[in-house]
């Protein structure tokens, strides 16, 4: 929900449960798992859950159609994919298609192990797969490595002088990778971070209001959203 929120060391112990759950199933290095969540304050956890197992992610929409998201996790040749129980029960034609083990986010976070894994992470370690849009044809899958992650987070904290007193909106969604700009920045320079909640992302009269109202310091746009939200 929109009025969902998580302390760091909330988070924290959320996304330690979710990596200790993986850690059990056997996930680890260069094991990419399949995250297709809501907008919500849980996908961070996940995110981070996966990478602390020493696995990556790669990412599908909930309302993608059928067969993209059957192509991006056959072609990722993921293992495992997490879910909601919501979702799982609304896609159940889809998922009882694909090869890989559907995992419920409610079942992970039931693990009573919320301690930091004691994972030895790489930074040639793969950290996660983008795929493309795929209007071309075929979506394709960019993987990047962790040291990848940390140059970009590095320089994004330097050139944006992110400080524990910002507070951020994440707009983009899941599936791009500026969103993994969007959580990741903000979330390592300490801020707070809001995450837009899918019912006014397309409406900018909305979005700069939400802005104002919670006091938004930075966010980051596309183009014509951005021209449209400055206008008011």
């Amino acid at each position: 929900s929109s009025k969902e929120s998580f302390t760091y060391a909330q988070l924290n112990e959320r996304a330690n449960r979710i990596a200790n759950s993986l850690i059990e199933k056997g996930v680890g290095c260069e094991k990419i798992v399949g995250v297709v969540l809501e907008r919500c304050c849980d996908f961070y956890a996940v995110r981070q859950g996966i990478l602390k197992a020493g696995g990556a992610f790669a990412v599908a929409a909930p309302d993608y159609p059928d067969d993209r998201v059957q192509f991006i996790f056959e072609d990722a040749g993921v293992p495992f994919i997490i879910t909601t129980k919501e979702i799982a029960k609304e896609r159940q034609e889809l998922f009882s298609k694909l090869s890989c083990t559907v995992l419920l986010l409610e079942e992970l976070l039931e693990n009573p192990n919320a301690g930091n894994p004691d994972t030895r992470i790489k930074e040639h370690d793969l950290c996660y797969c983008i795929y493309t849009s795929g209007s071309t044809g075929k979506p394709k899958g960019v993987m990047l490595e962790q040291r990848n992650l940390l140059n970009l987070i590095e320089y994004i904290l330097m050139t944006r002088k992110l400080t524990p007193d910002d507070i951020v909106a994440e707009f983009a969604s899941f599936c791009f990778d500026a969103s993994v700009i969007d959580l990741f920045a903000p979330l390592t320079a300490g801020a707070v971070l809001y995450i837009l909640p899918e019912s006014i992302r397309k409406d900018a009269v909305a979005v700069g209001k939400f802005i104002k109202e919670e006091k938004i310091t930075t966010a980051t746009f596309p183009t014509q959203m951005g021209e449209l939200v400055a206008e008011l």
